[in-house]
């Protein structure tokens, strides 16, 4: 029996917010550029009822080069194992949503089993 053991830390963007469509109702209808930049000045900061969450338009959607990032349920979501942290996306957010996290993962090889574990993420 031979058992393994690696550990990873990696760079990733992580995303503060968590305000979903079925949790964040719209306050109107927003008819502009379809961009977080452009509808940021607005007055409400976008359309959604929450001002400080993700706007949801996806401008660091086409800021990252690793397609890493999208637009779920109206909100940005990070493919950890994409992300490069490249930081071309941070300043692409206007609400200041998307930081740098370290992202720790340990994986167990025992004989031809693999099994990853994703420890924590850690606020750089």
């Amino acid at each position: 029996m031979h058992l393994e053991v690696e550990n990873h830390v990696h760079l990733v963007a992580y995303v503060k917010c968590k305000g979903t469509c079925d949790q964040i109702q719209t306050q109107y209808q927003y008819d502009g550029i379809h961009d977080c930049l452009s509808a940021a000045i607005v007055p409400g900061s976008g359309d959604k009822k929450c001002r400080f969450g993700c706007i949801g338009y996806g401008s660091c959607v086409k800021a990252c080069a690793f397609d890493a990032i999208h637009i779920i349920d109206g909100i940005v979501e990070v493919d950890q194992d994409k992300c490069k942290s490249c930081q071309n996306v941070w300043m692409f957010c206007p609400q200041h949503l998307i930081e740098k996290w370290y992202l720790m993962k340990q994986i167990v090889m025992l004989d031809a089993i693999v099994m990853i574990k994703e420890l924590l993420l850690i606020k750089l």
